[in-house]
Formats: C-alpha cells, sequence, structure tokens
C-alpha cells in the first residue's frame, strides 16, 4: 500500500527535505528542462559522494498510518528517470485526459494513465518478478527476506562497533522503523535468523563444507 500512494508530490517532497529542489518547482515539469535535471542529478551524486545513502519522506500506508521511509539515493535516480521518461510518455499519449486521471500518481497504468491499485502491484511483482524467475515468493517474502539481510548488515555494523555484547533491542528498534512497526519485539525472529546466518557464515568449517 505504501507504493501504491506514491505520488510525484511524494518524490517533490523527498527533494525538497534536502533543499535540492525549489518549493515552487516539480520534478514532472523538469523533463525538458536539460539544465535543471543536469542540476538535480549532480546534486544527487554529491550527497553520495559525502557518504549520504537515504533521503527520506513520510509515506501513509496501511490503516492510513503515516511514518518516515528512506528511500536509497540510487534509487530516487531511477525513479527520476522514470517520470521524466516512461510516465512522461505516457502522459503525452493521453493528453490532457491522462493527467487528470493520472491525479498526480507516480506509477500509472498503461492502459488507462490512471494510478495502479495495490492488487495491480502485487500482480507485476509476482508476475514480472516470481514468475518470470521461476521461483516461489510474493511481496511479502521478499519483505521478509530484505528485514533478514538488513538484520544481517545491522549485526555486522553492531559487532564491529561494540564486539559481540552489542544492543540487540537498538537493532530490533531500527528494524521496527524500516518495517512501519509499533512494537520492535514482533521483529525478533528476523534477527534470530540473521543470528543463524551470522553465525554459519562466521564457523570456516562450515564454509569449507560449502
Amino acid at each position: 500500500m505504501g507504493l501504491e500512494a506514491l505520488t510525484c508530490s511524494t518524490v517533490d517532497a523527498l527533494l525538497r527535505a534536502d533543499r535540492l529542489i525549489e518549493a515552487n518547482q516539480r520534478v514532472e515539469w523538469m523533463a525538458q528542462d536539460r539544465i535543471a535535471k543536469v542540476r538535480l542529478k549532480t546534486a544527487l551524486a554529491d550527497l553520495v559522494e559525502s557518504g549520504r545513502q537515504n533521503l527520506i519522506t513520510d509515506i501513509t500506508e496501511k490503516n492510513g498510518k503515516t511514518r518516515s521511509v528512506q528511500f536509497p539515493i540510487t534509487l530516487v535516480g531511477r525513479i527520476l528517470e522514470y517520470i521524466w521518461g516512461e510516465r512522461r510518455a505516457l502522459l503525452q499519449k493521453f493528453g490532457s485526459a491522462g493527467y487528470e486521471r493520472s491525479q498526480r500518481g507516480l506509477w500509472l497504468s498503461s492502459t488507462t494513465c490512471e494510478p495502479l491499485t495495490n492488487a495491480t502491484i502485487k500482480d507485476i511483482l509476482r508476475k514480472r518478478g516470481f514468475v518470470a524467475a521461476e521461483v516461489k515468493g510474493s511481496g511479502h517474502s521478499l519483505r521478509a527476506a530484505f528485514l533478514t539481510e538488513y538484520a544481517c548488515v545491522l549485526i555486522r555494523e553492531a559487532k564491529r562497533n561494540f564486539g559481540d555484547n552489542y544492543d540487540a533491542g537498538a537493532i530490533l528498534l531500527t528494524l521496527a522503523e524500516i518495517a512501519g512497526h509499533e512494537d520492535p519485539k514482533t521483529l525478533q525472529h528476523y534477527l534470530d535468523e540473521a543470528r543463524i546466518r551470522e553465525a554459519l557464515f562466521d564457523d570456516r568449517d562450515f564454509l569449507r563444507k560449502i
């Protein structure tokens, strides 16, 4: 539902939060402004060069809950290319009627120019992702895999900074923030699985057997 809720206004807010665009600018309007696009791309590249990995903005998800979400800067760049390319071409195809139907939605239907629904996004993920790759899975399993991988990253960072006496509670809080959970304890199983992976991959005998 977070993907369904994304609009071009979301992207505008994401960029304005870091003063990457002015208050009166919209990313859609930059499609034919080569100089503005180069400046924005350069500013994003400068952020990455300085060590930044993410931009942050608020997203409204299930049950109307709003939370802050991190967007990797590389992903922001890809979203901008979509807005200036495929999305713009779609709006041009449908004309003024298409712009009205789009409601500034980010992901648009190629047949109606209306924002993609949650069900359609799930179907695209299933067909173009899992079915095309000939593997079993769903959006839920993809999310679970990400949270487990991210827990592994957090454990490695915590071990580098604090050794084996790292604060597991802090890792759960970070996972809860990323996942949008109010109770960090609900994510304990992701941390447990990450710990198992860490134990296996730190075991040289295990690695030799692989």
